[in-house]
């Protein structure tokens, strides 16, 4: 996982908004764009922080659904092995059996018997 981004100031998101502000504002309507970014400054800081908090949260339950999801597919491949030597030894017990068979009947009895 990625190194989380430093959280920025208020003054940060302010500089940044600024920063993006057409610069063909008169100057009214940049005293008027900078009393709205210095307004926001502070809400969108304290959206920022609840953000990165939510992510972090994200990230650790996916981290744990992940890790139990691997758990259960470790202890499915478990049974899928043991299941396949049950059938490969319940195989070898009929095939055994088959030979008894046949052999039986190579000889001349009755497979009943």
């Amino acid at each position: 996982m990625a190194a989380p981004e430093p959280d920025p100031t208020a003054r940060e998101i302010a500089q940044r908004t600024r920063s993006r502000l057409p610069s063909s504002q008169t100057g009214s309507e940049r005293r008027i764009s900078d009393a709205l970014v210095d307004a926001l400054a502070p809400e969108l800081h304290s959206l920022h922080r609840r953000i990165g908090g939510v992510e972090q949260r994200l990230s650790e339950h996916i981290d744990g659904v992940e890790q139990r999801l691997n758990g259960r597919i470790d202890g499915l491949d478990a049974k899928i092995d043991r299941l396949g030597e049950h059938v490969i030894d319940r195989l070898g017990d009929m095939d055994a059996k088959l030979d008894r068979l046949l052999n039986r009947t190579d000889n001349g009895q009755s497979p009943s018997s």
